[in-house]
């Protein structure tokens, strides 16, 4: 399977940098038509934990940001959705008034129309399983809305009728997801992609026994992700953390006979001796690195058992020949890779928000 990491979510960001100086991002939300104040409205970064919601004035701040650009979010129920970049580097954000507008709310989506139909389930059930990835248990998902999922299909592709968000109980790694759908589009073979700003919350966890279940399995979604992937290479510590890291000009798409053409190639990654190849360069900002390499990263993670029982193979491939990467593992710019094989699978079951931090350092 080849999958864009925007297949699952697009969010841009430049945060999560370990820096001790933090600063503040303010701003006040109206309605477009009549310029009264939204109270009760979420604002929050795509893809984290990290936001807050209007007072009773409008008025929302979000604060101990760290330097960064981040997608931030504006979103209530009865509006249109709405989504900026900001770029934080050395004093608060002041975002100004913000106004949204406010949605039609058609008769047949009030009447939460009656999914009985055939045609829908098959519908959602395909659309849930990308959304997902094919590692999850249907036993931890809970999606109470599912009935805001409106499609429309032409010759086997499935798009979307309406932007729409879902709620999604993740009992899995314990985070209840709210993703506004804006885009996507289910075909065959590589037509596949979605768009879609996903904020995260902690469940509320009845024992310490479930609490501390779901920190397990937060580290375990941890090992062998890209995050985990990325940041073992730019540390130099993939080996200890399991990795097997090749750079190879065999294309994982590739037949059989293309595999053994005499110029093709398949190395084990060396930081340094392979300029030509691979390089690892320091940025302006300590915290990131700019990785240059030609043909894939094959890397295979034998800390899980995958496929046929042994390691985990995933191809990363650099759209633009580079990428940017902080320290932990964090890529700047996710769509700036495309990714094939194991990762390329899975999806918001295992997904962790970026402003996840680990119970122990791994390095």
């Amino acid at each position: 399977m080849i999958r864009t990491i925007s297949a699952v979510l697009l969010f841009l960001f430049i945060g999560n940098v370990q820096i001790a100086q933090t600063f503040a991002v303010r701003g006040n939300v109206s309605n477009a038509a009549t310029k009264e104040t939204i109270p009760i409205c979420n604002v929050y970064f795509s893809g984290s934990t990290i936001g807050t919601v209007t007072d009773a004035d409008g008025n929302f701040e979000i604060k101990a940001v760290q330097p960064g650009t981040y997608d931030l979010v504006i979103s209530h129920i009865n509006y249109e959705f709405q989504s900026m970049p900001i770029t934080i580097s050395d004093k608060d954000i002041e975002i100004g008034n913000v106004r949204l507008k406010e949605k039609e709310i058609e008769e047949s989506y009030a009447e939460v129309k009656d999914k009985v139909d055939r045609k829908w389930r098959r519908q959602f059930t395909r659309f849930k399983k990308y959304i997902l990835g094919k590692n999850y248990r249907e036993k931890d998902i809970e999606i109470p809305n599912s009935y805001v999922a409106e499609f429309q299909e032409v010759k086997g592709v499935l798009v979307k009728k309406d932007p729409f968000t879902l709620e999604i109980r993740n009992k899995y790694t314990g985070y209840t997801i709210y993703y506004p759908i804006q885009e996507f589009l289910l075909g065959s073979g590589a037509e596949q992609f979605m768009v879609g700003f996903p904020r995260f919350e902690f469940m509320e966890a009845g024992d310490d026994t479930q609490e501390a279940l779901w920190i397990k399995n937060r580290e375990k979604a941890y090992n062998g992700s890209l995050r985990h992937f990325l940041g073992s290479i730019v540390n130099n510590s993939f080996e200890e953390n399991r990795f097997k890291v090749e750079i190879t000009s065999v294309s994982p798409l590739s037949s059989q006979y293309d595999q053994v053409v005499s110029n093709r190639y398949t190395l084990p990654l060396e930081l340094e001796g392979m300029p030509d190849k691979f390089l690892i360069e320091d940025t302006k900002n300590p915290e990131i690195k700019k990785l240059t390499f030609s043909g894939f990263l094959k890397m295979t993670y034998y800390g899980e058992v995958g496929t046929g029982g042994g390691g985990q193979t995933t191809y990363v491939e650099a759209a633009q020949g580079s990428i940017f990467v902080f320290t932990n593992g964090i890529i700047v710019d996710p769509t700036s890779i495309i990714v094939y094989g194991y990762l390329a699978s899975e999806g918001l079951y295992e997904m962790l928000p970026f402003d996840y931090e680990l119970p122990k350092e791994i390095k």
